[in-house]
């Protein structure tokens, strides 16, 4: 973190600290995820290729607030590690793997305050990983002969033709995922025989095909792809073109 940033979250927080000592107002999720934000900023470190973040936070709250959000813990978590993940993309900062938040009461803690730990943790299973995709069903076209199309998370869709194409969060890809899981150039997929080889390119989060995680493979037949846990969904055209659950 730089000195000016560091300045302006003391600042930040001194401000934050004496107004609510003075009007002890209502903790709301909004803050929680913005404390949340300035400890994982404030745990960056420098890797030889980007600037790595935590991706497990506790979010410690007075027992009286925990209480009074405990109903909505489970969309809390949910939504502020979704807004770090998009902090981190935004700002150029790339966590270890999937961000996990967790809720706590904490007495030690005062009433509408928040103490945030972060912690860099790279014991995410491979079971985990394969969970997060959300597997589906075998899809029912017997080949992919003549191409298909990937059809990604947010709806959009690439013909997968004759031609290599590469699969990453750069803008350089021939396929663009703006998702803090995808590698910068995280995979490719040529053809390959009577069909195509998927390659991963030493990826973070790894490339998983069918739920397992793979260096390379080929496929045949329709079946799903993740990046990391994003999911893409190989359907023939011969056949209506199903959408992600």
């Amino acid at each position: 973190m730089s000195l000016l940033s560091a300045i302006e979250s003391l600042f930040e927080g001194i401000f934050e600290g004496g107004i609510r000592r003075l009007l002890r107002p209502r903790l709301q999720p909004v803050e929680i995820s913005r404390a949340l934000e300035r400890a994982m900023v404030s745990n960056t470190t420098v890797g030889p290729g980007s600037l790595r973040v935590p991706n497990r936070f506790r979010a410690g709250i007075n027992p009286a607030d925990f209480r009074r959000l405990g109903p909505l813990r489970n969309a809390i978590e949910r939504d502020a590690a979704a807004y770090l993940e998009q902090r981190a993309l935004q700002s150029g900062l790339c966590p270890l793997g999937p961000i996990r938040v967790a809720l706590a009461s904490d007495s030690s803690v005062g009433v509408s305050f928040v103490r945030c730990t972060a912690e860099f943790d790279e014991s995410t299973s491979e079971a985990e990983q394969i969970e997060q995709t959300r597997l589906l069903g075998p899809i029912r076209p017997p080949s992919l002969a003549g191409g298909f199309v990937l059809v990604a998370e947010d709806g959009r869709e690439l013909r997968v033709g004759a031609r290599r194409l590469s699969l990453g969060r750069a803008a350089d890809n021939d396929f663009v995922i703006r998702d803090v899981r995808v590698s910068r150039h995280h995979a490719t997929i040529e053809p390959h025989g009577g069909g195509w080889m998927v390659r991963d390119l030493g990826s973070t989060n790894g490339t998983f095909v069918g739920g397992r995680r793979v260096a390379q493979t080929e496929i045949s037949a329709p079946t799903e792809i993740s990046l990391g846990g994003c999911r893409l969904e190989p359907l023939s055209r011969a056949q209506d073109v199903a959408r992600p659950l």
